[in-house]
This record gives C-alpha cells, structure tokens and sequence, in this order.
C-alpha cells in the first residue's frame, strides 16, 4: 500500500461566499439550505455538478464479485471498472449501511456510472451481517468483533495491484453505519487516503488522533433522527450514544489547522436518515460526492 502522507490536499472544497450562518461548527465550512442553489453551480474540470451526470458518456463495465476468507470468515466485495481504461484511475471504495448490503448500495447510489465513464474504479464494500464494526456500532460485526478495519486494508491492498488503479487516489465514502467505519478508518489509516466522504454517520471510536492531515467531507438531514448530527446519548440503531457532528470532525479540523485540507458539511432541509437523492431529499449526494473527490489531487 501506498502511503499518502505528502499529498497535495484541496484548496477549496465545495465552498461558496458567504453561505457561514449562525449555527456554523467553528473552524469548519457549512453550507446550509438556502446555499444549495450556490452548491449546484460549483464547477469540476470545466463541467457543473448538476450538469456532470447527465455529460457523463457511459460504456459498458467489468463487474465481478470477489470473495476471500480472512479471520475465519468469508468476506466479499463488488468491483465495478471499466471496460477499457486510459492511464490509472481513482479508487472509490463504497460502505453501505446497516442492515443494507454492498449491491443495495450499487443500485440506489448509482456509482456505476463513472466507471462507465472511465472515470473511476468502484468497490462496493460488503459487512458482515448487513453491518460494520466502526467502535461501539454497530450490529452483529460489532457484536462479534469483527476487524472491518483489516476487511478495508485487505481491500486496498487487493485493489491497488490492478494496472488501472491509482495507488495515490484512494477515496472512502460511507453511508450511516459504513460512515462509521469510514470515519474509524480515516483515524486509524489515513495516510492511505486521499479523501473521505461521510453521509449521515459518525465517529464510534473514543479516541482519534489522525496522523496525517485529510479532506473530509461530511453530509447531513436535518430531520436524521438515527444518526442525529447533534449526537444522543442513546441509539437503538446503535445500541450506544452517538457522537455528535462537532466531535466526529473535530479531530480533522484539528489536524487540518494550518494546511490546505479542508472540513467542509453540508445540511440538508427534511431529510431524514437516507442516501440523499433528486427524489429523496432534491439532491444528488452521489454526484456531489464525486465533484469533491475530483477536486482532490
């Protein structure tokens, strides 16, 4: 694996003048709803995020399942890539949420289509019994200590050997209890990364101490009652409290300070506890994800 730790980080990630209003997590870039409008307009190599879906041209793609055992279990992932490939490309690892599963997450956030494009090669992540262990969260694989830390460093490594993956641009995005994970990762690994993206999910892990500086980029509903982004002190989802959004990033923010790295969240209006999309919420998390991650070099 590939050590990221000089990594250029990104200088301005999804940022728009003046969108800081009361209620702003101190040190960190918040968009709020009225912004949104200012969010769409946000341009990535010359093409507008609410534009970039529809001028992708897709191809077909090579899609396979792998399967392993490690600690006894067999573990698994869906690889999506493309067909054909020009140069090396970023690699996007995708972590469904609880009680979810790796092709769940493939048709309802539709990252397929930037391996189509020859943009991307796409790992979907698969949990042990529909979850991940990310501390005190979550499930079965919480439950019975499963390493999902090691399950992600088996990924990568597996992954970082094919020809048309770039080694320097591993991406880690997560939804929910995969955010969780994603978030516990990042702590622990995130020399390995070149940038994290956490939809409505937050830090399980008691202490996180980052040893590199990282870009994040964390998404949130306002009406999230699972995954509240002021925290609880009790989630039956969890079976735990649950970190608040200000202390999920704040070891980030920390460790940002005085680089080009950069935290930056997004709220979203009545949007409860899912995958943000044009029909779940009027925005398109999947396409704006991928927008910060191309700012990332």
């Amino acid at each position: 694996m590939t050590l990221r730790c000089g990594l250029r980080c990104v200088s301005a990630a999804l940022t728009v003048a003046g969108l800081l209003g009361a209620g702003a997590v101190s040190g960190m870039r918040e968009i709020r709803p009225a912004a949104l409008a200012g969010v769409s307009r946000l341009t990535v190599s010359g093409v507008s995020v609410a534009g970039m879906a529809s001028a992708l041209r897709t191809a077909p793609v090579v899609r396979r399942t792998v399967r392993w055992t490690s600690g006894g279990r067999q573990r698994a992932l869906i690889e999506v890539a493309p067909r054909t490939s020009h140069g090396r490309l970023p690699l996007v690892i995708v972590l469904h949420g609880r009680r979810q599963t790796a092709s769940r997450a493939e048709r309802t956030q539709h990252w397929d289509q930037f391996a189509g494009a020859g943009r991307a090669v796409i790992v979907y992540g698969a949990g042990y019994g529909g979850s991940w262990n990310a501390g005190s969260c979550c499930g079965p694989a919480q439950g019975r200590h499963i390493d999902d830390v090691r399950y992600l460093l088996q990924v990568i490594t597996r992954e970082e050997k094919r020809p048309d993956v770039d080694p320097r641009r591993v991406l880690l995005v997560g939804f929910s209890n995969g955010g969780m994970l994603a978030f516990r990762f990042a702590c622990e690994h995130p020399g390995l990364l070149s940038g994290l993206a956490v939809v409505e999910g937050s830090l399980q892990v008691p202490t996180c101490r980052p040893a590199v500086p990282l870009s994040v980029l964390d998404v949130e509903g306002d009406r999230d009652r699972v995954v509240p982004y002021l925290g609880s002190r009790f989630s039956a989802f969890a079976g735990a409290a649950t970190t608040s959004l200000s202390a999920s990033l704040r070891p980030w923010r920390r460790r940002d300070e005085h680089t080009s790295c950069t935290v930056t969240v997004i709220r979203l209006p009545r949007l409860g506890h899912d995958w943000p999309s044009l029909s779940r919420g009027g925005w398109d998390a999947t396409t704006h994800v991928w927008g910060f991650f191309s700012r990332l070099r």
